[in-house]
């Protein structure tokens, strides 16, 4: 089974891990297809001569948002700095996560790394703030998983969903008139509360 699953897309991987999780309620198989998924992509980051700087900051995200690992996380982007030292998103993230930079590097701030990490695993400096527009949304956390519209008397609303094993996170935007739509509202449920009556 681990074979098959290394070598499934990304959007194939999480629906797997939305059927282990939701439809057979085994949250945990599905975060241990979800790491041997991401170990195997890791590994391949590893071979000689990848230097993607770009896969890496990709990767890194997914250890934080969807596993809670702060220490994978904080490796890949301390090697997509390497790679590319203006790598700006990866310098924010690591701030994010309590890294600083010192003379011998990036190293994880001790009271930061001893944290929790928030639902869905991100730091609040990591999440979208409102009135951030689409591109700067998409820059911060990459594309949503799914998008949901709705136009009423003058103004379209849109829902941005990202989903993790920790949970979902949900970017309202606003567009009235001609205006580039902007973050209205950034919420997140953790995974025990998706679905659940309100």
């Amino acid at each position: 089974e681990a074979a098959g699953v290394v070598r499934l897309p990304a959007r194939r991987m999480r629906e797997l891990m939305r059927i282990y999780r939701e439809d057979l309620g085994n949250a945990a198989r599905s975060s241990a297809l979800l790491r041997t998924w991401l170990d195997a992509r890791h590994a391949e980051l590893e071979r000689p001569g990848n230097r993607d700087s770009e896969a890496r900051y990709d990767l890194a995200r997914s250890y934080l948002l969807d596993l809670g690992d702060r220490a994978t996380a904080g490796t890949l982007l301390i090697e997509a700095l390497q790679i590319e030292p203006g790598l700006e998103k990866a310098t924010e993230l690591l701030k994010s996560m309590g890294y600083v930079k010192s003379e011998k590097g990036w190293v994880a701030n001790q009271v930061a790394a001893l944290a929790p990490p928030a639902a869905p695993a991100a730091a609040p400096s990591a999440l979208p703030q409102n009135d951030m527009t689409s591109d700067e949304v998409r820059q911060l956390l990459g594309d949503p998983e799914e998008i949901a519209r709705l136009g009423t008397a003058g103004a379209i609303s849109e829902q941005w969903i990202y989903k993790a094993s920790a949970g979902h996170l949900y970017v309202d935007f606003l567009r009235t008139g001609s205006t580039p739509p902007r973050v209205s509202r950034v919420r997140s449920e953790p995974a025990k509360q998706i679905g659940a009556p309100r």
